[in-house]
């Protein structure tokens, strides 16, 4: 994130703008279609997985029958508190609506210290923020019960931590970040790649290859 008090109040700033931004939307999806909802039947199958896993009956749409049907295992894991807490009532529709909110305010905040850290400009960080955090799509995407914001969250995470050099200083976060994000959506695994061909590749890297080897071994066990 960005350094300096000046710097950083604009984090809180954006963070709150696009909670905002969100509330908005949840009332007017309310306004419009008369009560809360989602638009496919992904989330709906997302709450099944995760109220089996919270009734202790495992990873699956109907009970003994085990699926891998989640294209987002880890989406599915952070509905499970959600469906403990609310029994698939209708306040698990809020509860994952803003929980799905709150990981896009997140990579909204993450975009703006990225930002900063690569221009050193707080005006454009700022612009780049807002510009992330009134991105229609991704707005949808907040609310719709689905992963995208958690996967926009630790994408950005893991550029961040690249552009921070927090591979040097601490090897293993880079490699938990990406094993989660895997867990987010599939086609992450091309992340993994690109940060190995810009290691070996980047002839200023290569004396930080030596890190790779335990990377790969972590991330292949998560």
């Amino acid at each position: 994130m960005a350094e300096g008090g000046s710097a950083r109040l604009p984090v809180i700033g954006v963070f709150l703008f696009t909670l905002v931004l969100g509330a908005i939307y949840v009332v007017s999806e309310i306004n419009s279609a008369g009560g809360l909802g989602f638009p496919l039947d992904d989330p709906w199958i997302h709450l099944a997985f995760a109220r089996n896993l919270a009734q202790g009956v495992g990873f699956c749409v109907n009970p003994g029958q085990p699926v891998a049907g989640s294209t987002a295992p880890l989406w599915t894991l952070c509905l499970v508190p959600l469906e403990l807490a609310f029994a698939r009532g209708p306040g698990v529709v809020m509860a994952t609506k803003l929980l799905g909110i709150l990981f896009f305010a997140g990579a909204v905040a993450v975009s703006y210290g990225l930002v900063y850290r690569l221009t050193a400009n707080l005006f454009v960080a700022l612009a780049g923020a807002l510009a992330l955090a009134t991105a229609a799509p991704l707005t949808w995407g907040a609310v719709s019960g689905l992963e995208v914001s958690l996967h926009v969250f630790l994408t950005l995470l893991i550029v961040d931590s690249v552009v921070a050099g927090r591979m040097e200083r601490r090897w293993f976060v880079l490699p938990f970040l990406l094993a989660l994000a895997v867990a987010a959506r599939p086609e992450s695994l091309l992340l993994f790649f690109f940060l190995a061909v810009d290691r070996v590749g980047n002839r200023k890297n290569r004396a930080r290859t030596v890190d790779l080897g335990k990377s790969i071994a972590v991330y292949a066990l998560l």
